[in-house]
């Protein structure tokens, strides 16, 4: 027999423990990193958390809930969600429904200037949960695994990029001293001028191949018609390189696609590189080089999460060293196995995230 499912307020059956305060000029160390709604700030010397799902309070983003593996210090800026009852509710139950309902979680933020989480809100969510302890573990083991699968093929991508960065390093230099003496030009001399705009809704039949935020982060671009499209994109083309200047400490770059038979469209979000003088892998490793994203977050305005963005009028006075175009075209082709490989685990990834997206919203109906 199935086992029945109850549910219960966040706030009925879970804790919520919240971030303690802690101050870098009062706080010397360099053992535990301090973590809140976003990456590490500083390190501490002690730690009030290990292996926990933590939630963000301040200067939401859409990667609001997020697990942080090992020891590591809470500051105000987040929270931790604990069970009251594990004989009734376990903790990595609660974990899983947690992260399947981030996106839920990022919609109860409130504010205009910087998103913060209605706690409120919060602690009323709906809680559905299995009576057998059993169902719930087995739940909770089959998303883990999914999880798991997918960062590794995150972490493999990761590795991959590395990879190309040290070659690119190695035939070019460090872009902010420019060892090789390479002439400079302003990186706007690079960025596309003459970008047309679209409204899907005028082609709301035709298939695009949609280059967007989300989908970035997915693993790759979608097919969709005009009419799920809904705004105003930008006409891209293939080769054409794409640079995020929104949540810009996240290094989003990408190569747009040689894919024929479609029309490629992207998010007004993306600053566009395209010129004759660059080859597509080289303006891309550049722009993600640890020397570029120094100068480029000094062009960020907004007041923190989200709503930061890069002034593009700012990037395009970023001055970056231009290598021969035929030394550039060398470089492209010494990476193009890493690229195929990179591609293979977009591809994989997108799937894999589609899956996993498919088995959260199954899991938390008794469907899985």
């Amino acid at each position: 027999m199935s086992p029945a499912w109850l549910d219960g307020s966040l706030e009925d059956l879970c804790e919520i423990e919240y971030g303690t305060r802690i101050v870098k000029s009062q706080t010397e160390g360099s053992t535990f990193p301090v973590l809140g709604g976003g990456g590490e700030t500083f390190r501490a010397d002690e730690f009030n958390r290990q292996d926990r799902m933590v939630i963000s309070r301040f200067a939401m983003s859409k990667r609001c809930v997020r697990f942080v593996h090992g020891k590591f210090f809470l500051n105000d800026s987040g929270l931790t969600v604990a069970t009251r009852d594990p004989s009734i509710l376990l903790q990595e139950f609660v974990d899983a429904q947690l992260l399947a309902r981030g996106g839920e979680i990022y919609r109860l933020g409130q504010g205009m200037a910087q998103i913060n989480l209605d706690v409120k809100r919060f602690k009323l969510m709906k809680i559905s949960y299995p009576d057998s302890l059993d169902e719930q573990r087995r739940i909770a083991a089959i998303l883990d695994k999914a999880h798991e699968v997918l960062s590794k093929r995150k972490a493999a991508l990761e590795t991959l990029e590395t990879l190309s960065q040290a070659i690119f390093i190695e035939m070019f230099g460090d872009p902010a001293t420019n060892p090789m003496g390479w002439p400079l030009i302003e990186i706007g001399e690079l960025t596309s001028s003459g970008t047309e705009s679209l409204n899907p809704i005028h082609a709301s039949q035709e298939l695009f191949e949609l280059y967007s935020i989300p989908a970035f982060d997915a693993g790759g671009p979608i097919e969709t018609i005009g009419s799920d499209i809904g705004s105003t994109k930008q006409l891209l083309q293939s080769g054409d390189v794409l640079l995020s200047k929104i949540v810009p400490h996240i290094r989003r770059a990408w190569v747009v696609g040689k894919k024929i038979g479609l029309r490629k469209v992207g998010s007004s979000e993306w600053i566009v590189f395209r010129g004759s003088e660059c080859h597509p892998e080289f303006i891309r490793q550049l722009i993600t080089s640890d020397s570029f994203h120094n100068l480029f977050m000094r062009t960020v305005s907004g007041v923190g999460g989200s709503l930061l963005r890069a002034r593009p009028s700012l990037v395009a006075k970023i001055l970056v060293p231009l290598p021969p175009f035929k030394l550039q075209q060398e470089f492209g082709d010494s990476i193009t196995s890493v690229s195929r490989q990179s591609l293979i685990l977009q591809n994989q990834r997108k799937d894999l995230t589609q899956l996993f997206d498919s088995l959260q919203k199954k899991a938390f109906r008794g469907a899985l």
